[in-house]
């Protein structure tokens, strides 16, 4: 059943991609500057796929682009020009949200894969996050520090990663590699990719 979802997933991925050959495409830009080492990144999606790498500057760079079909309807058009983060500072939190207006109804499988969301998080090295996203892959690069991730249908892959790690999936595969710290990793029906031998501690 596993590997027929992903090979539908897969399907879908490149119907989508044709789909958005003449696509509509809007981007939102934010920077925020931190103090380092004391860095916090909250983050809640839907249907966004969510890239975290590190960068020199103190500062964190959000980008979210969101793109849709050129054979989207009128009205799933409207609906999609209403998604858009919401972003906020607290001190040395960054609290990021994507705001949906309210769904209507475009008939069976008429609307999706008619869009695509992906946000981009660029950080310090030291940085916290917690990150929860409902249907869409998240991908941390070289970030130490609390990193909680929670993610309902989709995969997580951490690379180079540290820290305490606590990531929870219902369908979905988690992937360390080359992590260090201590790991609490669940899933309902995925797989998990994280050798012992490279962490400090396997916490259940």
């Amino acid at each position: 059943m596993k590997g027929f979802r992903k090979l539908v997933v897969a399907g879908l991925a490149i119907l989508f991609t044709m789909g958005l050959v003449m696509a509509e495409e809007k981007t939102y830009k934010h920077e925020f500057s931190v103090t380092p080492g004391k860095v916090k990144v909250v983050y809640e999606g839907v249907d966004d796929d969510v890239e975290i790498r590190t960068q020199d500057e103190n500062e964190v760079d959000f980008t979210f682009t969101k793109y849709l079909a050129d054979d989207a309807g009128e009205k799933y058009r409207d609906w999609w020009s209403g998604i858009q983060p919401e972003v906020n500072q607290d001190g040395d939190t960054i609290t990021i949200k994507i705001k949906y207006p309210k769904r209507k109804k475009f008939g069976t499988f008429s609307g999706w894969p008619k869009m695509k969301l992906k946000a981009t998080i660029l950080v310090p090295a030291q940085c916290s996050f917690d990150v929860n996203v409902v249907d869409g892959d998240v991908l941390v690069d070289g970030v130490e520090g609390k990193l909680e991730f929670n993610v309902v249908d989709g995969d997580m892959d951490f690379t180079g990663c540290s820290g305490l790690f606590k990531l929870n999936t219902v369908d979905g595969d988690s992937t360390v590699t080359n992590g260090q710290g201590k790991l609490k990793c669940t899933t309902v029906d995925g797989d998990i990719d994280a050798p012992v031998h490279a962490l400090d501690e396997l916490l259940v």
